[in-house]
């Protein structure tokens, strides 16, 4: 009974993260993201950008850096669907010419 209760309990926090996710996509372009300190702008190819510094520890050369392109599987037509997933894993997991270390030391 004890872990039947306790999946439950982890169930339904999951569910909930999922519905209190920001969607970035459906915020107004000139306003700034919320509760985010830090450099917003939009380069003039319209891609909007947040810049904010992190520390971590006695590190404090971190940033965290967000670039909001406005697509992806949300923005697919039917016909290209799974467009946007492959090329998420070919830049981030690294395909024959270009491993996902390579790429990670590149942004590093």
């Amino acid at each position: 009974m004890p872990m039947k209760f306790l999946f439950l309990v982890i169930a339904g926090l999951v569910a909930s993260f999922h519905v209190l996710a920001f969607d970035a996509s459906t915020w107004p372009r000139d306003k700034p993201l919320p509760s985010r300190p830090g450099t917003t702008g939009q380069l003039e190819n319209g891609v909007r950008y947040a810049i904010e510094h992190r520390s971590y520890g006695d590190n404090e050369d971190k940033a965290y850096i967000a670039v909001l392109v406005q697509t992806g599987s949300l923005y697919e037509e039917k016909n290209q669907a799974g467009y946007a997933h492959f090329i998420e894993h070919v830049l981030f997991r690294g395909s024959r010419g270009q491993s996902a270390r390579k790429t990670e030391k590149f942004f590093e």
